[in-house]
């Protein structure tokens, strides 16, 4: 039976890897970034542990084919081999995203701390890819600046939790405005990125966090072109894939435009 599971979901097509707006397309920060399918296993070799229920063995499931395809567990940057396995990828979000309508589940893949995105869901694809499906629209709502801010602090907070223990207090995620193709109005989508299946190495030698642009009270980034020197990108490499996951926060952000309004005719 489970061997009937991805032929059964959809038909596949080529996987397309879709960059970013030009601007962070060719400044993006310099992280040695690789696709690899590893971190996932390793995950849910963690979570079939001690455990003896029907989820465990559609886990030893997964397991068995990825790796029965050892390229995917090796990083990789080459899209053929994404297109070479189209039926595991599908395999795959289906495991993350079960038992919902595409229509809900609004998520792509990426290649990990970068704006490159791939197996996206056909939800994402109308909200967030443009026509031609070319380009992850961002810049729209957002300066390059301001994106690429997120992107180091996405980067920093993991190597600070993995390699020293501290956790930032840092605001990761994107509110981003769509309008709705079918009724003309403005949507909002918050777009929050998840690590879980992303592992960070260190290639160069770990520097003192009491050198670093860290604030060790607020854990807070105090300067991040300081912290960009002490703490060089160029001394991590990171594998595995990231997630980002949207959810319509449309009535929360509408509610708050009309707050802030209102607060503008007071002190008027």
């Amino acid at each position: 039976m489970l061997e009937e599971i991805a032929p059964s979901i959809r038909p596949l097509k080529e996987v397309k890897v879709i960059t970013s707006a030009h601007c962070l397309e060719d400044e993006e920060l310099p992280i040695d970034s690789k696709i690899s399918f590893l971190p996932f296993i390793d995950y849910l070799k963690d979570k079939s542990l001690g455990t003896s229920d029907i989820r465990t063995g559609f886990y030893r499931y997964l397991i068995q084919k990825f790796e029965a395809e050892p390229e995917l567990l090796k990083p990789f940057l080459d899209t053929n081999v994404l297109n070479d396995n189209q039926d595991l990828l599908d395999l795959l979000t289906t495991s993350l995203f079960p038992l919902v309508s595409d229509k809900e589940r609004i998520f792509t893949l990426a290649l990990p701390y970068h704006y490159t995105i791939f197996g996206y869901s056909d939800s994402f694809g109308r909200l967030f890819i443009d026509e031609k499906e070319n380009k992850f629209l961002l810049i729209d709502s957002e300066t390059c600046d301001a994106l690429k801010k997120l992107q180091c602090s996405l980067f920093y907070e993991h190597v600070l939790e993995k390699f020293y223990n501290i956790r930032l207090n840092e605001n990761t995620q994107l509110v981003i405005p769509v309008t709705d193709q079918v009724t003309g109005m403005k949507r909002y989508f918050r777009l929050r990125y998840d690590r879980r299946f992303v592992d960070v190495k260190l290639k160069g030698e770990l520097p003192d966090i009491h050198n670093c642009a860290v604030c060790l009270n607020t854990f807070r980034i105090m300067d991040l072109d300081e912290q960009l020197k002490k703490m060089p990108l160029e001394i991590f490499s990171a594998e595995g894939f990231g997630m980002w996951i949207a959810e319509d926060v449309t009535s929360t952000e509408s509610i708050e435009a009309i707050k802030n309004s209102l607060l503008k005719g007071l002190v008027m």
